[in-house]
């Protein structure tokens, strides 16, 4: 493969997104998505971020990173469920999971 090859494949895929998003917001106009239907694609795009988020902060390459990290993430995501600042969230995430190995806690 080479440098060209690669460019070009970066550029269509870069237009056909673009596509694809223009065409939905052309396409809004035209439909309309009813309530519930909108409410659940709103909350299936915010369930799959949160299990990429969630799988790529415990794993590490293929195994489990450690219950430190685990737990670090589980605290995080109580702090967000608490609707704390991003700032606490990432201090606290940060020094359970310090704390739990300064233990001695993989």
């Amino acid at each position: 493969m080479n440098a060209t090859s690669v460019v070009l494949g970066i550029a269509i895929l870069a237009a056909g997104t673009y596509l694809l998003r223009a065409s939905g917001v052309g396409l809004r106009s035209w439909t309309t998505i009813a309530p519930m239907l909108d409410r659940v694609l709103a909350t299936g795009t915010a369930a799959l971020l949160l299990a990429v988020a969630a799988s790529s902060a415990a794993f590490d390459g293929r195994a489990l990173d450690g219950f430190a990290r685990v737990i670090g993430v589980a605290v995080a995501a109580v702090a967000a469920a608490l609707r704390a600042p991003i700032i606490v969230v990432v201090v606290l995430a940060a020094g359970a999971t310090a704390g739990l190995r300064l233990l001695g806690i993989q």
